[in-house]
């Protein structure tokens, strides 16, 4: 889609020449409206500028999850070096230095046998919705839409969540959900366009 937008604007340049240089055909026996030209030419400035809102959109979501995956990145390096100190530290001591091990702390963070929520957002005409966020109100759980509509939250404690559903244009959505230990339960939403208020 984006490299589809990068040829919006050169598709709209050429339309326009096109257009200049056989306007007099074109207007001949009014085949064409005389305001089909400006007409034509205000369309396509207003679609190129909303091509390239959308790319700065999209490379902004891009950038903000680059930054996140390299976020968690750095955070899980520092952790496994400091598990390396502390199996050093605690060698001699089998009991302590099993606490230092990714796998140890992952049990203890999850539990045993914790639930998890998967489903697909659609809109009213049944097609997916990109970039929803599905978000617990305690802002413990959350995962975004894909391009497909669909989104995944996994380890999730067993108990009962209240989860908010937005993305820009639709109406919010707010569920509540609850969880059993070892579950997973799924969650499709439907999601209705937001009416905009005009001045």
């Amino acid at each position: 889609m984006a490299v589809e937008n990068c040829y919006i604007g050169e598709y709209c340049c050429w339309l326009n020449t096109l257009i200049a240089a056989n306007l007099d055909a074109l207007t001949a026996s009014e085949n064409m409206p005389a305001t089909f030209q400006a007409k034509f030419q205000d369309d396509g400035t207003t679609c190129t500028n909303l091509s390239v809102a959308y790319a700065e959109i999209s490379m902004e979501k891009q950038m903000a999850t680059s930054a996140k995956v390299d976020a968690n990145n750095a955070i899980y390096a520092a952790l496994i070096n400091m598990l390396r100190d502390g199996q050093q530290i605690f060698k001699d001591d089998p009991a302590t230095k099993r606490q230092f091990t990714f796998s140890y702390l992952v049990s203890q963070y999850s539990g045993e046998g914790s639930a998890s929520l998967k489903g697909t957002i659609l809109n009213s005409l049944n097609l997916p919705v990109v970039g929803a966020a599905v978000l617990s109100a305690d802002g413990k759980y959350g995962a975004v839409t894909n391009s497909k509509g669909y989104y995944r939250i996994s380890r999730i404690a067993a108990g009962t969540y209240t989860f908010n559903v937005s993305c820009e244009g639709y109406a919010p959505l707010a569920q509540q959900i609850t969880f059993v230990a070892g579950t997973a339960s799924k969650g499709d939403f439907t999601m209705a366009n937001q009416m905009k208020k005009v001045a």
